[in-house]
């Protein structure tokens, strides 16, 4: 596994400036190598100055109390000790990051109880499951202690809420394809009765019954293939725009195309058309040529 870098997020309630605020405290030789906010000023390098006094924030903990970086504030920590604290940095608000951080050394002498919400490890070899089975035997597979990786905390951001979502809208998009279906049978039947007499003449100059289901199917296929190619380009441009407006506060945000899910759809789209294309090629192949021709 290598050589791990570590360090505990410790928490204590500090009361900074007239509100009470919960902070980390965090190892300032490490936490540079295991977390990697979007500072808008300053950096992690400030929690060695000072004499360790420093305190790092969020964009939204700046704004609720109208904060900036070089600023000083009181503070009185747990044990009633009171000492002023340089707002060393501010970076962009996670939720994957505390809302505060401040050096161990400053915050751990005057905590009462000492209490890990959680210990950020990285290892030499990554965080696959080799490491995670070196970690979980190294604590002795202690029930209390979940050990997860960067893949666990992403599926557990979304947890039972995203996966509702999906649920819901993968029963919208089956109702959106029953929808689909009978919208093309519609349109087909309304252009085969329109054109009743063109299939007239070209019946008469020698069509042929398949022929014309083959002309009635292809254009089922195009029209669906149409509304699918439109549907997926206000769908990925949509996604891009909400994404871009995710971005800021969610860490690491990437956005990226299941182009296997695309294909898929397009796949379906082709089947749409041809399954809605059976009636109305049918009528059109049954078409009495007599008939047609006297159709106006």
């Amino acid at each position: 596994m290598g050589c791990p870098t570590s360090s505990p997020l410790r928490t204590g309630d500090i009361r900074i400036g007239t509100t009470d605020q919960t902070v980390t405290g965090v190892d300032p030789r490490a936490i540079g190598q295991l977390l990697t906010p979007r500072f808008t000023s300053g950096s992690f390098a400030a929690l060695g100055d000072n004499g360790g006094r420093i305190l790092l924030i969020d964009t939204d903990t700046a704004a609720t109390n109208r904060w900036s970086t070089g600023q000083r504030v009181p503070a009185v920590f747990p044990d009633g000790t009171r000492n002023t604290l340089l707002i060393g940095g501010i970076y962009r608000s996670d939720e994957f990051l505390p809302a505060t951080m401040i050096p161990l050394p400053a915050l751990q002498p005057h905590l009462k109880e000492i209490r890990d919400d959680s210990v950020l490890v990285r290892t030499a070899s990554g965080d696959g499951d080799g490491a995670r089975r070196a970690l979980w035997q190294a604590l002795d597979h202690n029930p209390l202690i979940v050990v997860r990786n960067t893949d666990d905390l992403a599926a557990a951001a979304g947890g039972e809420a995203i996966a509702l979502l999906l649920n819901v809208l993968y029963g919208l998009l089956a109702m959106a394809g029953l929808i689909a279906v009978l919208g093309v049978v519609n349109t087909l039947a309304m252009s085969v009765f329109e054109r009743t007499c063109e299939i007239g003449m070209l019946r008469a100059v020698g069509l042929q019954p398949d022929q014309t289901k083959r002309m009635i199917r292809l254009e089922s296929v195009l029209i669906s293939l149409f509304g699918a190619l439109l549907g997926i380009g206000a769908v990925v441009f949509l996604g891009w725009a909400a994404g871009r407006l995710a971005a800021d506060s969610i860490q690491g945000y990437e956005m990226t195309l299941p182009w296997d899910r695309i294909a898929m759809a397009l796949a379906g789209a082709v089947c749409v058309g041809a399954l809605a294309a059976l009636w109305p090629a049918r009528r059109a192949a049954r078409l009495n040529i007599l008939a047609a021709l006297k159709a106006n």
